[in-house]
Parts: C-alpha cells; structure tokens; sequence
C-alpha cells in the first residue's frame, strides 16, 4: 500500500497538482446548450425537488459571446432554443417551470405564497450554492457561473439545488480499458488536477470515475481509496 501511495504521491508532485477541483461544471450532466456564441458559458440548474434528488435535478447551458449576461436573459435564452424549457414570471419574479423530456413533463405545481421557486448562485457549478437575495434581472453572470432554481416547499428553508452529474461507470477505471491497474495512474492524477486536459485525452470515459471514495467530489480524499483499488 505505502509503495503505490508513493507513486501517486510523486506522480502528484510531478504533476504541479493542487486541490480544488472537487468536480467541474465538465462533469455536470448537460441536458443541452441554447447558443448567442462561443466565447463564454454559464449553466442553470433547475432542480423540481419532489425527493430533492438528481432524478428531477436539471443542467442546461447557454453560451454567449457578450462579457456578462443576467439570470433572466438565460432563462429567456433557454426558453427560446424551444427544446421543451419554459417559464412563467410576474414582473420579473420567476413563478413557474417547466421541462419536457421524453415525453415528461416536470412540474413543481408550487403556488406562491405557499411555496416558491427559490433562487441562487454558484462561482463553481453549484459545488458552493449562495443564496440569491436579488432577482434573476439583477443577476450578473460571467463566464464560468452557474444559476441554480429549486421548487422549494415553503417549510423548508435549508436545501440547496441537487447538480446532476454524469454517471460514473467503472469506478478507478480512468483510462476506459475495462481494467483498473497502474496504467489508470496517469488519467487519475489529471482527472484530479486539470479536468479540462483529462476530457481533452479522455473524451469518451468519466472523470467521476476517480470519485473512488464515492462521495460525489474528485479531491484529494479519493487517492488513499483509489490505492486501495489498485492494490486489488
């Protein structure tokens, strides 16, 4: 076990890698993307809560070229790509969504004042969700930002927007050969440090994969777990 530690551990230093990225908005589960351009992406998450779980929990992106935009112009962006997103709103206040896949139709069904669709924001794919005290014309995103929707019973004060990640496949098996051995040393450190550079090398396989302590989060806490699968 210490031997294998020590690989990764040097692997890590030679690496330049640093924590941080517990997931990246590139691991979230992207229904579809409306587009104004390429320069900049920004992600809604809308979760239709009825067992605050990933099953009723949706991404979109929008893509645009213009340095900020607001929430409310995302809203409007995805209702426009006309690919089963709508919303309904009272001067500016979101009372309403809907989402139409495969011939379901998610809807929350809260009337305010009894319950509402609460709003907040994320600089980090909704790893870290703040509450929004401002509405979503007022919202300013940039590029990399994430908006989050949740139908929020009115009881219930505490829960945050659920981010639907991409379903992991075979856990340690970073490299997509069906096997988890030495050769999945390599695309694990990068899956931990430079997300981008592991889809780039592994467009086809989860970076989730490294998740090997099973806790939703790619971090340093997965290394003493993924050891242990390679010890297996």
């Amino acid at each position: 076990m210490s031997k294998y530690l020590g690989i990764v551990g040097i692997w890590l230093l030679l690496a330049g890698t640093a924590p941080g990225w517990a997931y990246s908005p590139l691991d979230v589960q992207v229904e579809w993307w409306a587009s104004a351009g390429t320069e900049h992406h920004v992600l809604a998450i809308v979760d239709f809560w009825p067992e605050n779980g990933a099953a009723d929990s949706f991404a979109f992106g929008y893509a645009f070229d213009q340095e900020q935009v607001t929430g409310y112009q995302v809203l409007v962006a995805l209702q426009a790509a006309n690919l089963g997103f709508s919303f309904a709103d009272d001067g500016g206040f979101v009372t309403d969504i809907w989402y139409v896949k495969d011939g379901t139709t998610y809807h929350a069904g809260y009337q305010w004042p009894e319950s509402y669709w609460s709003y907040w924001v994320s600089p980090d794919a909704g790893e870290n969700w703040d509450y929004s005290w401002y509405g979503a014309g007022d919202r300013i995103l940039q590029d990399g930002d994430t908006d989050g929707w949740l139908a929020k019973p009115g009881d219930d004060e505490t829960s945050q927007p659920v981010v639907p990640l991409r379903p992991q496949t075979v856990v340690g098996d970073l490299n997509c050969d069906g096997q988890v051995d030495f050769d999945d040393i390599n695309p694990f450190v990068l899956a931990l440090g430079e997300p981008a550079g592991y889809y780039d090398e592994f467009p086809s396989c989860n970076r989730l994969n490294a998740d090997a302590n099973h806790d939703e989060h790619v971090d340093f806490d997965d290394i003493d777990a993924f050891i242990g699968l390679l010890s297996q």
